[in-house]
C-alpha cells in the first residue's frame, strides 16, 4: 500500500459522502477530538470495498485538510462565499457542517490569530528575517508572522 499517494477528486469525494452518509458530522467538526477515529475507520474500510487503500490515518489527515481549509472560508466569508473562495468539495464540506448543527468555525484554529495556513504546495515569498521559521504539520505548513527579535 503506497502511503504517499496523492488522492483522486473521485475518492476525496466517495469519503466526504461515507462520513455524511454514516452521520459523523457531528463528531467530525469538533477541535482536537479523537473520537472521530471509528468515522475514519469506517471511511477507510468503505474506500477498500470500492478497490482505493486508504488507512484511517490518511483520511483522518486528507479531512483535516479539507476541514481547516473549510473552516478558513468559513470564517472569511460566512456560510455563502463567493464561488471562487469554495474548495471543489465545498458543497460535501457544507453538508458535514450542516449535519453538525454549524458550529462556530472559530474554534477550530488557535486562540491567536498570529497564524496562516498554507498549503504545501503554495509559493510564498518571504525574508528569513521577517519570520520565525517554518513548522510542517501533516498536510500543510504552520507559517507563525512574528517578526524576529534580533
Amino acid at each position: 500500500m503506497a502511503l504517499h499517494r496523492f488522492w483522486s477528486a473521485h475518492e476525496i469525494s466517495l469519503m466526504l459522502q461515507i462520513l455524511h452518509r454514516d452521520n459523523y458530522g457531528p463528531v467530525l467538526f469538533v477541535a482536537g477530538a479523537r473520537r472521530n477515529e471509528k468515522a475514519f475507520m469506517r471511511a477507510s474500510e468503505e474506500l477498500a470495498a470500492n478497490e482505493y487503500s486508504r488507512i484511517s490515518v490518511q483520511c483522518r489527515s486528507k479531512f483535516k485538510c479539507l476541514r481547516q481549509s473549510f473552516t478558513k472560508v468559513l470564517l472569511d466569508f460566512g456560510p455563502d462565499p463567493p464561488r471562487r473562495s469554495q474548495s471543489p468539495f465545498w458543497r460535501e464540506l457544507k453538508a458535514l457542517w450542516v449535519q453538525s448543527q454549524e458550529p462556530d468555525p472559530a474554534h477550530l484554529f488557535p486562540p491567536d490569530a498570529s497564524h496562516v495556513f498554507l498549503a504545501r504546495n503554495t509559493c510564498l515569498r518571504h525574508s528569513q528575517s521577517s519570520l520565525l521559521g517554518m513548522v510542517m504539520e501533516e498536510d500543510h505548513l504552520l507559517i507563525p508572522l512574528t517578526p524576529l527579535l534580533v
